[in-house]
């Protein structure tokens, strides 16, 4: 049926966006000569979670560090936009993985988008339909079903964990068939039973306190009483493993109280206009409205206090919302503006509330359970706030600031040079037209934003703009930004040619439709590195160095070295920019030829145009792995520019610092989708890895063609690997 496909498809692109040792993936996708729709995600040899501990009588840390796991797969889901809407113990899988016991979550064919304005992920759910496991299923999913979020999913985790820990459902549904009518009002009404309660002798001991109150909290039929992320909730399970204080605590008397009015509203109702008779016969008018209004004071006062703890769900959204403003682009104003308000200025107001409550309960001669609880969670609470207030204030100022003048200076300020491009490219948010390399002809663009520095009391309409020399150079300083080249699309063809040498052999011929694209001239520098993460210096070789007694001259136009792949992704995509991909990167640094190098067939040819093992470093560095042909002159990575460039005007393709690209490592023989050319299939091997091009100061010429390919762990740093940033024609 129409709902059954929709809901195939609903699953096969939301397993395709996520990533996760936890999350089933995706290994492939398409349809039969018939027209069949299939997906094929790799195979999970398990059992279901409350199965996997019921055979091997886990006990419950080990049971808690298996429901971490799954913590930690939602969150990525959320991560990426996602709502499973199904989580119950037979979609969390558990199979035996190197002696280890993991989960897998499965089955998002319920999912849908947290923002599906954002992503194109719908639900596909006839009005009124009941869509989900209703043992599982947030009050808010057994009504209309439309407004949820991550909350919902929060709340499945909770009665999982309730199954966990007791061995049987929160709401006991099953008693009720299919009187789906009933069902929904026990969901919505019915609160469920303490954990605690639900056992006996040494387990319900070890439930009372800590877990059934996480476990309440997950449950509540208030979202707003629920934790606000999953990640909250996985960080209240580990601090109760670590005997640390929780973020959750004991229903309030207040609270208990309102539930039980909402509930019986008639008879509450009734009772008190009884009560207010008879007290007004005993006691008189004036003493009982004066000690009720003392005891509301009192009541308001004491609540107000834990008013406060909602500021520690606010500090979540404070640091989830700053990352969702990137790029600082005009597109974005309106979500700093929201930042601003929404979380910026209320967690601000908070502070002295904060502050005194502390000073308030740490004086106190006698404080319940629930006082000491609050002081606790305000202390911990309280120098998270001030920190993350006082690294993100100047960072969304900046950002604000930036956004607000990005397209005047980049845009605006040069209008003539983009109407001389317009046949070309449309005008792109923060770069400045430089004109057409006199040597290559093709149209180079300057990166604003990487050339200007915060700190250096510099504006950014005041930052130097650069020429292009006669020979197609630009100066490159220790205050350069980034100039892209604009590598016009076409068919291209890459890999190694059954005539070339090599030791690769997953890397023959591929043709593929690329689209144009931009590719900076130079490896990223150590300077622009430093004003694009405000500061940040994480290359081993980064200034002055002795090795041997020889002392080696490092400055900021040396390239960035030492960061890993996934830092790498996400300073450039702050940034609106994006690693190139293997086809793209090897198509620029082929720049129009077909041999091992650019210069030629011959290894010697690249004399002068890399820097790789060479003479110097056999005198300097003999644990250097390579056969000196030349002597380049250089022993560490040199300034980027110091080579000669390839026929596109780029430099440093050969060597100097090896490349991060934004492929995962796969077989080569994978067909690269037109466009960017990336190749998105299963890894090799099962190996989590990225691929890296060219070569460094550490790589003897021969591994360093242009089709030679390297990977590695995401997470490796190296002194011999850095990046070159791309960007998206938009």
């Amino acid at each position: 049926t129409s709902s059954v496909l929709a809901r195939f498809d609903v699953e096969r692109r939301a397993l395709g966006w996520m990533e996760h040792p936890h999350i089933a993936g995706v290994l492939d996708a398409g349809r039969t000569p018939a027209g069949q729709p299939f997906f094929a995600m790799e195979f999970v040899e398990g059992v279901a979670i409350t199965e996997h501990c019921a055979r091997t009588q886990l006990d419950l840390p080990a049971r808690l560090e298996l429901f971490l796991q799954v913590c930690a797969g939602v969150q990525h889901a959320h991560g990426k936009g996602v709502l499973h809407r199904d989580l119950k113990p037979s979609n969390l899988l558990v199979e035996q993985r190197d002696g280890r016991a993991q989960v897998k979550i499965i089955d998002f064919g319920l999912a849908r988008a947290i923002d599906p304005e954002h992503f194109a992920l719908t639900a596909h759910t006839l009005a009124g339909q009941f869509v989900g496991t209703p043992d599982y299923m947030s009050p808010e999913q057994a009504g209309a079903g439309d407004d949820l979020d991550v909350r919902s999913d929060v709340y499945a985790l909770g009665a999982v964990l309730f199954e966990l820990l007791t061995g049987r459902t929160p709401l006991q549904l099953r008693e009720l068939r299919a009187d789906f009518a009933a069902i929904q009002r026990r969901i919505r009404e019915v609160d469920p039973p303490v954990p605690s309660r639900c056992t006996s002798g040494k387990t319900a001991r070890a439930l009372r306190g800590d877990l059934d109150w996480i476990v309440g909290r997950a449950l509540s039929k208030e979202p707003e009483r629920r934790y606000g992320t999953v990640s909250a909730l996985g960080d209240d399970v580990r601090r109760h493993l670590a005997s640390e204080p929780i973020a959750a605590g004991p229903p309030t008397t207040a609270y208990r109280v309102r539930k039980f009015v909402r509930r019986n509203r008639g008879l509450v109702t009734a009772a008190i206009t009884l009560l207010l008779t008879l007290l007004v016969g005993l006691f008189g008018t004036i003493a009982f409205a004066t000690e009720a209004a003392a005891e509301a004071r009192r009541a308001d006062a004491k609540a107000e206090q834990f008013d406060l703890l909602a500021n520690v769900a606010l500090l979540d959204t404070l640091r989830e919302e700053a990352a969702a403003t990137y790029p600082p682009w005009p597109e974005n104003a309106d979500r700093l503006a929201a930042w601003q308000d929404r979380c910026h200025r209320p967690l601000t107001a908070a502070l002295p509330a904060i502050r005194a409550t502390i000073a308030r309960l740490a004086e106190a001669a006698e404080p319940d359970a629930g006082e000491r609880f609050l002081l606790a969670t305000l202390r911990r609470t309280l120098p998270e706030i001030e920190r993350e207030l006082e690294r993100l204030t100047p960072a969304m100022t900046e950002r604000r600031d930036w956004a607000a003048v990005v397209e005047a200076l980049t845009i605006d300020r040069f209008r003539d040079r983009w109407d001389a491009l317009a046949d070309e490219l449309s005008p792109q948010i923060g770069l400045v037209p430089l004109g057409h390399n006199p040597v290559t002809g093709l149209p180079e663009f300057y990166h604003l934003r990487s050339a200007w520095d915060p700190t250096g009391g510099i504006a950014p309409a005041d930052v130097p703009i650069p020429e292009l020399r006669a020979d197609g150079s630009v100066a490159v300083t220790a205050d350069s930004g980034i100039v892209f080249v604009l590598v016009p699309g076409g068919a291209a063809r890459v890999g190694r040619r059954p005539e070339d040498p090599g030791r690769d052999e997953n890397t023959p011929p591929t043709s593929v439709e690329l689209s144009s694209f931009l590719i900076a001239r130079h490896e990223l520098t150590q300077g622009q590195w430093r004003r694009l993460t405000g500061g940040e210096r994480p290359s081993l070789y980064r200034q002055t160095v002795v090795k041997g007694g020889i002392e080696f001259a490092i400055d900021d136009r040396h390239p960035v070295e030492n960061i890993d792949h996934p830092t790498v992704t996400s300073v450039l995509g702050r940034c609106g920019l994006e690693l190139p991909t293997e086809v793209q990167w090897e198509f620029a640094a082929r720049a129009g030829t077909s041999e091992g190098w650019f210069t030629g067939a011959d290894p010697n040819s690249v004399a002068g145009y890399a820097n790789v093992v060479d003479a110097t470093s056999h005198r300097h560095a003999p644990n250097f792995v390579g056969t000196p042909r030349f002597d380049d002159g250089h022993t560490l990575h040199a300034p980027v520019g110091s080579f000669l460039p390839n026929r596109f005007g780029l430099y440093d393709t050969i060597g100097n610092v090896r490349e991060w690209t934004r492929d995962r490592r796969t077989p080569w023989r994978m067909p690269a989708r037109d466009g960017d050319g990336l190749r998105d299939g299963p890894p090799v091997g099962g190996a989590r890895e990225y691929v890296y091009r060219g070569g460094g100061y550490t790589t003897d010429v021969e591994e360093c063609r242009v089709y030679t390919r390297h990977s590695a762990v995401p997470t490796i740093r190296s002194p011999d690997l850095g990046l070159r940033a791309a960007r998206r024609v938009y």
